[in-house]
Order: structure tokens, then sequence, then C-alpha cells
């Protein structure tokens, strides 16, 4: 059977290097390569009752802008990402833009009072992830061709796939996952 990196390897050009031209013109990576290849382990997890503060220093602290929301038996039960913490928490006060409770950072802002800090930071500690999450969660099984997960997404216009086995999460495949396996041309 042959590998991606088989192919990456066999993709060269003339001069040795590999092109763009050689690596469209080669078979499909993405039909060679599984969801279980390319996917990320450990997954930042948030607790459907956690609070939205803890679940934002959750994808903070693991450099991530979404996380999957997980039973306690590993079934996901939803994705939870920074818009939507920011739609969830800026809905509360903002009903025409949820988004503007970003502007809360910026200090010329009419919502960078004191008073508006302070029911931000309330409504972090009183919202729960499974109240803010995007449910039910798209997910993809680890054995798939990594090209069903590119479809996925685009359909879904989600950019990351919670990864499953027997129904309980075990990875995660985000968008830069995909583009890590994106054929092009070296300099």
């Amino acid at each position: 059977m042959r590998t991606a990196s088989h192919l990456r390897s066999s993709s060269r050009g003339a001069a040795g290097t590999r092109t763009a031209t050689t690596l469209i013109g080669a078979s499909p990576l993405l039909p060679y390569v599984t969801v279980r290849e390319a996917m990320n382990v450990p997954v930042v997890q948030i607790a459907p009752q956690d609070n939205l503060a803890v679940a934002l220093a959750r994808l903070r602290n693991g450099g991530v802008s979404g996380a999957p929301v997980v039973a306690l038996d590993g079934q996901v039960l939803g994705v939870l990402s920074e818009r939507d913490i920011a739609h969830s928490v800026g809905s509360r006060w903002l009903t025409s833009r949820p988004l503007e409770v970003l502007d809360l950072l910026l200090p010329t802002s009419p919502w960078s009072r004191p008073d508006a800090m302070r029911d931000l930071r309330e409504g972090l500690r009183s919202l729960k992830a499974e109240d803010a999450m995007t449910s039910p969660a798209e997910t993809i099984d680890a054995s798939a061709p990594l090209g069903e997960a590119v479809r996925r997404m685009k359909a879904r216009r989600v950019n990351r796939l919670p990864v499953v086995e027997g129904g309980r999460l075990v990875g995660i495949v985000t968008r830069r996952d995909l583009l890590g396996h994106w054929p092009i041309a070296e300099p």
C-alpha cells in the first residue's frame, strides 16, 4: 500500500524538487491519509457544566480557539469556540450585535466601562459551556479518509471536527491539520 510520505517523495520535478504542477498532477494525497494519521491528541476538552470563564481559560492554556464539550463517558456533546463564548456573553447585553462584546477591550469604546467589564466577568462565570456550545457536534470516525473530513468541514462551515471511535472522543482534526496535508511546492 502506498503511503502519503511515499507519494510526497515521488512527486519530484525535473530538478528533483517538488512543484505545484507535479503535485497537483500526482495522485491526490488525501485518499491515502486517514483522519487518525492527521488528528491531534491529547485534546483540550471542556465539561458541559464548566462555566465560560473556565472554558475560556482552557482554550487559552491549550492554545486553541475551540474545543469539544465532552460528557464523563467520552461522548461529544458539542463544540465550544471563542466565537460561541463572545456571542453568548455579548448577546446578554448587546442584542443588536453580540460580537460587540469584543469592543470592551478598546479603551475608546462606550462599552469599556468598569460596570460593563464587571458584567462581562459575571457573564463568563454564570453561563455554562452547555448553554453556549454548538450542538450537536459534527464528528468524524478515526478511520475515515481525510478527504471526508475536508468535505464535512466545508459543508458544515466548521474549523474542527472531534474524532471519535465507538462514540468516544479520541482526537480532533482542525483546518490547520488539513492544510498540513495540502500538496505544496518546496521553495
